[in-house]
């Protein structure tokens, strides 16, 4: 009976261990894909910035391939995001490159902040506010507010992070940097439902969805 049984169902069984080996062939040909006709769009920009980091000499150019870099690998390696966003400091210090010391600043202000070391994020964003007011930079600026922004609300200060949440919409209203400006309000309403003031929330959101629209963000 057992054998009479095997031999019935060998159809069957064919048919299953055809479709496994189908599965099987379609993931081995989907990974040569990717091995053999390309990687993703991400990892190509990472591979690129790190052969014109070899090569580039100059360390103005270093510094902003390093910034770009870091940028790049913030969200799924963000160690090494900090150590080179750090690197970036340091030769921009060096070499006297007063924009790369700014941007390098406000970038391990919000690589720190992400990883909750606070104090640490709060000592060079105040540094990069500094900064972006003696240069007279104010997009750098209203990043630097928008961190302290972010920080204080981390922390529960809510007054205190609404202040500098309002401080950067009323600076990117000014430049118009409406992507700056839709994250400052998005992230007023945030503070205001946080504090149980739905209605201003509801006022700001009002604001806030039709600008995303015309801002393609």
């Amino acid at each position: 009976m057992p054998t009479g049984n095997l031999l019935t169902n060998q159809p069957q069984n064919y048919l299953l261990l055809y479709h496994m080996k189908l599965r099987f062939v379609s993931i081995i040909l989907l990974l040569l894909g990717f091995a053999f006709f390309g990687k993703i769009p991400g990892q190509q920009r990472i591979d690129s910035l790190e052969i014109s980091l070899q090569i580039e000499k100059g360390p103005d150019r270093k510094v902003d391939i390093l910034l770009s870099l870091a940028d790049e690998l913030r969200t799924n390696n963000p160690e090494t995001a900090l150590y080179h966003t750090q690197r970036a400091l340091e030769l921009s210090v060096t070499a006297g490159y007063s924009p790369g010391e700014l941007r390098s600043l406000n970038a391990l202000a919000e690589i720190l902040t992400e990883k909750t070391d606070f104090k640490s994020a709060m000592d060079y964003v105040v540094k990069a506010k500094i900064l972006a007011e003696q240069l007279g930079n104010k997009n750098q600026l209203g990043y630097a507010l928008y961190t302290m922004g972010n920080i204080y609300s981390y922390l529960g200060n809510y007054d205190k992070s609404s202040e500098m949440y309002y401080e950067c919409l009323r600076l990117s209203e000014q430049i118009k940097d409406r992507v700056m400006e839709v994250k400052a309000l998005n992230s007023i309403g945030v503070v205001h439902h946080n504090q149980n003031n739905y209605d201003k929330a509801l006022d700001i959101i009002s604001r806030h969805l039709p600008l995303q629209r015309t801002s393609g963000i």
